[in-house]
């Protein structure tokens, strides 16, 4: 279907702005940040405080049932994942080094 109206996107943007949107997203895949341990709320709104509209938040104090969480849980850490499609990079501990994975 996207590429149906993929011409249309391109002359029109203004009125194609979902299609735009999924043509994005399917060339320059979101980053799913993983956030799991006690202090996850404060990595969280430290993430919420900045513009990041191609990350997608996920997490919580323990690992979850999300296939994206399991055996990502440290007990007594807060651990932060940065992944895209799926396949992670190395987890951090803090905010400024998960940042650095996701801008580049």
């Amino acid at each position: 279907m996207l590429q149906i109206v993929r011409k249309d996107i391109h002359q029109n943007p203004f009125y194609y702005s979902n299609w735009a949107i999924l043509e994005a997203n399917l060339v320059h895949p979101p980053y799913e940040v993983v956030i799991l341990g006690e202090n996850f709320d404060t990595i969280r709104q430290a993430f919420s405080q900045k513009y990041l509209p191609n990350v997608i938040l996920s997490g919580g104090r323990r690992e979850g049932d999300m296939d994206l969480h399991k055996g990502k849980f440290s007990e007594g850490e807060t651990m932060i994942y940065v992944c895209r499609d799926s396949v992670c990079k190395l987890p951090v501990r803090e905010f400024s080094e998960a940042i650095k994975q996701i801008i580049k």
